[in-house]
């Protein structure tokens, strides 16, 4: 079964729901990047938001902006913000993008 956010074929899969944010001292998050960011994928996905943000605001109208940090462009990580309508909203644009 592949690991792609959203359904497959009818089984809800890649979401989940953030109770609370708590950090500790002296974290370890296990990743492999290729140098020390901000990397050249940063600028090449900071162009992407500038271009794409319009046309993505035209399709779904929730979206109020998109923010690719630096520590993880182009790997997994953007934080989207969307006003949200339903309690459904949130899950429909994840799906979407």
């Amino acid at each position: 079964m592949p690991r792609n956010p959203g359904l497959w074929v009818g089984i809800p899969l890649g979401f989940f729901h953030v109770t609370a944010i708590t950090h500790r001292q002296d974290a370890v998050y296990p990743a492999t990047i290729v140098g020390i960011p901000p990397m050249e994928d940063f600028y090449i996905g900071s162009a992407s938001v500038k271009l794409f943000l319009p046309i993505f605001k035209m399709h779904f109208p929730e979206i109020v902006d998109i923010a690719l940090p630096a520590e993880g462009v182009f790997h997994n990580l953007v934080f989207v913000s969307i006003r949200t309508k339903n309690p459904t909203t949130s899950k429909t644009s994840g799906m979407v993008l």
